[in-house]
């Protein structure tokens, strides 16, 4: 009989494979010089990227949230550019990302989720570099962080 695997030996396999994903993707290579902004979902639960999440990129100036673009990830879990060269400002931005229907259409047979949307905001203050948002998720739990150069 086959021992299943416990959730640490999970974590550990898809927390190894999300980090080769952003190692090895080669995206880098293929950006253009030069400040953009792109963002990448790595599904932890299934151990896969997460394909399919809904993207919505907002600038804060104040207390006005200004739509700036809605994308879906590619089948890599990525957002492709969001924004790029001179649509690219330094500024405060507010990230959305619907996993609550990502995850409700990967596995029917998941509770509710009490998350619905994830909103991250950030700020760039050096428009000029690449900023990259790694997000590695489950229904459950997420984690990111703003990677600027």
């Amino acid at each position: 009989m086959i021992n299943p695997m416990d959730r640490r030996e999970v974590l550990g396999v898809t927390s190894l494979a999300a980090a080769a994903s952003l190692l090895g993707s080669g995206e880098a290579d293929a950006e253009a010089e030069g400040g953009n902004l792109t963002v990448h979902v790595l599904d932890l639960y299934s151990g896969t990227p997460a394909s399919g999440v809904k993207v919505d990129l907002f600038m804060r100036e104040g207390e006005q949230l200004t739509a700036v673009k809605s994308v879906v990830t590619d089948a890599d879990g990525r957002s492709g550019q969001l924004l790029v060269g001179e649509a690219f400002a330094a500024g405060r931005y507010l990230l959305a990302l619907d996993l609550s229907d990502y995850f409700k259409a990967a596995d029917k047979t998941l509770p509710a989720n009490f998350f619905r949307k994830l909103s991250l905001e950030f700020e760039v203050t050096d428009a000029t570099v690449p900023h990259h948002i790694p997000l590695q998720c489950t229904p459950w739990t997420q984690a990111c962080s703003v990677l600027p150069g």
